[in-house]
């Protein structure tokens, strides 16, 4: 049985973000200016408190994994700041 990419809780999924190599040849990071809008607003936002506060949203026995709480914030930042209908 092959090892997901989840830690932590069972149901509240984090999701691995560090696997930077997926889909280009080399580290993703030499391609985005360190003054990009993104960079800046990952330096200060601290989503720590968000994985207690949406806990009891999640089934801690039943189901599959949930998608990480911060991911999901972070995507939806980004589709603000850009401008994308996704969100």
């Amino acid at each position: 049985m092959q090892a997901n990419s989840f830690s932590g809780d069972h149901m509240i999924g984090r999701k691995n973000r560090e696997q930077r190599t997926l889909f280009i040849a080399g580290d993703i990071e030499q391609f985005i200016p360190e003054d990009h809008i993104l960079k800046r607003v990952d330096r200060i936002l601290d989503l720590i408190w968000l994985r207690e506060e949406v806990r009891e949203c999640y089934c801690e026995d039943n189901g599959r994994p949930g998608i990480d709480p911060e991911a999901v914030r972070l995507w939806r930042n980004a589709c603000r700041v850009f401008s994308w209908d996704s969100a």
